[in-house]
């Protein structure tokens, strides 16, 4: 049960910090006095984990990083190729961009019936997407080009950590993702899929609601989407309401604490300690504006389900406590697709699609990931 004694549970290391990003942050930047050199607030030249490094080790992997500018009102501006070194840095203290990744594998031993497709993976909150390459490598051998953006202020993308100020916002985040990949691979439009997990869902929905007609979508395959919050987890009215009324002035404030790192991958575990020790994952409490973007994207979410034709499944475990699997349920069932399913697998809380080194490979681990390749498989045709 959350109580006003967790929102003032901050490290005392970190008053300065989040009074910096908070208040004087931002008052600055409005008077033109803002002077940090890096607007991933330190994130853009983190190493990489070891995940994309030992699968870009092998040979028949070509990698590609990538970052694409947008202005502030979410217009897509120009693209580059990157190598994530300080000169980058240089020159773009006021500009926003999306950092992406791409992936693709010349493999031939094997049938390619992804050949030619898209697969954007859309990242849990908090997270970033180059971790999510784990476990992906069918995908490529099946010949998909994954395609792998930082949402805004996660990962190398710019802003401060965890701060979402609509879901607009990051509709605007995949689609220009997307645009920039098919000005330097070539206007062809190919076959595209998303996979995206928790936020990465609500990230997937929100694109189709505002950008499904520019660039469309062919399939969309969902795990523990967040279009509707757990009752565990959802907060009081009272709380909500002093949300927007203190959003104006103090929306970057980390008042609401998240899910606890050993609850969600096991107390004492390798797991756990890479996502503690991994200062590109945001470890800190949900920011005020961040919270109410999440809310009202899920309204809106809920009120464009009936408008939603996509081909779409959505798996989710039954006693899910962050994201609602009612919410999940009720969405295909109103969704106006042909071709929608939904999957509840019993006994199973929000974290489906577990990464980690030793996170263990149980039946109903690899059952996770072996049904979202099936399914997206099935539909690259």
């Amino acid at each position: 049960m959350w109580t006003w004694a967790d929102a003032l549970k901050l490290h005392a290391s970190n008053s300065f910090e989040i009074a910096y990003q908070v208040f004087l942050a931002p008052f600055l930047a409005q008077c033109g006095l803002y002077l940090s050199l890096d607007p991933t607030w330190g994130r853009y030249l983190l190493p990489a984990v070891k995940y994309e490094t030992e699968l870009e080790t092998q040979p028949h992997i070509t990698a590609r990083d990538r970052r694409v500018f947008i202005s502030p009102t979410g217009q897509v501006l120009e693209g580059e190729d990157v190598k994530l070194v300080p000169s980058e840095l240089e020159g773009v203290k006021h500009r926003q961009w999306i950092y992406y990744k791409v992936w693709e594998s010349d493999e031939s031993s094997g049938p390619r019936p992804a050949q030619g497709c898209d697969l954007v993976i859309l990242h849990g909150f908090g997270d970033y997407g180059g971790k999510w390459i784990q476990r992906c490598e069918p995908l490529l051998r099946a010949g998909y080009r994954i395609i792998v953006p930082d949402l805004p202020s996660h990962g190398r993308s710019t802003g401060v950590h965890g701060h979402i100020g609509s879901s607009k916002q990051v509709a605007d985040a995949i689609f220009a993702t997307m645009v920039d990949t098919r000005r330097w691979s070539g206007k062809t439009p190919r076959k595209t899929h998303f996979f995206g997990v928790s936020f990465g869902g609500f990230s997937a929905i929100s694109y189709c609601m505002h950008y499904g007609k520019d660039i469309p979508i062919d399939a969309v395959f969902l795990g523990c989407p967040l279009i509707g919050v757990a009752t565990e987890t959802d907060r009081p009215w009272i709380v909500k309401a002093l949300g927007r009324l203190a959003n104006s002035w103090a929306g970057r404030f980390p008042l609401l604490p998240t899910r606890s790192i050993d609850e969600a991958f096991g107390k004492g575990t390798q797991a756990a300690q890479e996502y503690r020790d991994d200062y590109r994952i945001y470890h800190g409490h949900l920011r005020i504006s961040t919270g109410l973007a999440l809310l009202d994207g899920c309204e809106a979410i809920q009120k464009y389900a009936s408008s939603f034709s996509i081909p779409i499944r959505i798996i989710h475990g039954d006693i899910d406590t962050v994201t609602s699997c009612a919410q999940s349920v009720s969405f295909i069932k109103r969704a106006a697709s042909k071709d929608k399913e939904v999957g509840l697998y019993p006994g199973m809380d929000h974290i489906m699609f577990k990464v980690g080194t030793d996170v263990p490979a149980d039946a109903t681990d690899r059952s996770v990931f072996e049904d979202r390749n099936d399914w997206l498989l099935k539909h690259v045709s």
